[in-house]
């Protein structure tokens, strides 16, 4: 049975699937010997990942305030549409969400020279956004308790768009908030994933183990970004003794939440090294 050195993988010729979870077949076995290591490299990935992406960050998590009443306030989880925003126009999307169903009416200015959102809220009793440490650690306030954390659920993956307003730590409710610097390009890497292929030796920083590699995205929006077609012995992963044919990629952030590529495929390269390591 063949041993191949190098395997050109597109998505474009997955087996099923979309560019960024698919299933790639080859036509004849990989038979993997003894001593067998797999690397990935020569990456060509389009940037066309959308600096608010759905099920990534698009959620926006609030608590607003009754006037009088505390059982009577509310958490809210408004979702933004996907999109290449500019600043100017997610303040102009955070402001109707937050118009729509809340408890005040609320006002959002962006601000070119500091690049900060403000949010004031005028006919109730003031709001706050939680933070994603916050929402991991604390979860969100119970107005049913008097507004106290500890009796809902910690939300371990917010998939929130405070990533892009640099949300600070929560704190009572109050009628203005002010985001943290803007930063609207936020897929800045991307983690290439298998179970196929990894052997559980690359810990990623969400503590999963199945990246096979991290990818930085360094192009701007539109531009394709691409990796150094050399193997580095700490990107060799083992596959000895296995016999590949159907693969299975993921191509998530660092959150492990999978990335929306819009139906444009990327390609990358599988590296066989045999034999001991130097």
């Amino acid at each position: 049975m063949p041993t191949f050195r190098k395997i050109y993988v597109n998505s474009s010729h997955r087996k099923s699937g979309t560019p960024t979870r698919f299933r790639y077949e080859l036509p004849v076995d990989q038979e993997c010997t003894e001593k067998t290591h797999v690397a990935i490299t020569s990456v060509s990935l389009p940037n066309v990942f959308y600096g608010v992406q759905t099920f990534v960050n698009d959620a926006f998590y609030i608590y607003e305030k009754h006037g009088t009443t505390e059982s009577l306030s509310q958490n809210r989880t408004l979702i933004i549409p996907a999109g290449n925003f500019s600043a100017t126009t997610l303040n102009a999307q955070i402001q109707t969400a937050l118009n729509t169903g809340g408890l005040g009416t609320y006002s959002c200015n962006y601000n070119a020279v500091t690049q900060k959102i403000t949010i004031s809220q005028t006919g109730s009793g003031g709001f706050l956004i939680y933070d994603d440490h916050t929402l991991k650690t604390l979860g969100r306030k119970d107005p049913a308790s008097n507004g106290f954390y500890g009796t809902l659920p910690t939300i371990t993956n917010p998939q929130s768009i405070n990533q892009i307003l640099n949300v600070p730590t929560a704190g009572d409710p109050n009628i203005v908030f002010h985001s943290g610097i803007i930063t609207l390009a936020r897929v800045t890497e991307a983690y290439l994933r298998s179970p196929n292929l990894t052997n559980m030796s690359t810990l990623d920083c969400n503590g999963r183990m199945d990246c096979l590699k991290r990818i930085l995205i360094d192009k701007d929006f539109g531009m394709v970004v691409t990796s150094s077609p050399s193997v580095e012995t700490s990107d060799l992963m083992d596959c000895s003794n296995k016999t590949l044919r159907a693969l299975d990629f993921l191509l998530t952030d660092s959150h492990g939440n999978q990335l929306d590529m819009h139906n444009i495929d990327f390609s990358f390269c599988l590296n066989f090294v045999y034999g001991d390591l130097e």
